[in-house]
């Protein structure tokens, strides 16, 4: 469901120079016209957010805020 046009913005929160968690995340992505928000967003988390921080070894902020697509749907 996922298209070639994104971009994303991470937050990170450091701590005498090394990142202790990511505080906001801004992914906005080109998707297919069949998914619904709710849904892209739930997918974007467990398959794109959770792995990369995992394998970079951050955590996200007890507080963090994740935003997908705020500026509505992208199908274009």
């Amino acid at each position: 469901f996922l298209r070639p046009d994104g971009k994303t913005q991470v937050s990170v929160r450091y701590v005498d120079g090394r990142p202790v968690n990511v505080e906001k995340v801004v992914v906005s992505t080109q998707h297919s016209d069949d998914i619904e928000h709710d849904e892209l967003r739930a997918q974007i988390i467990a398959n794109v957010v959770e792995p990369v921080l995992a394998r970079e070894g951050v955590e996200l902020a007890p507080d963090a805020e994740i935003h997908v697509n705020t500026t509505g749907r992208f199908v274009i």
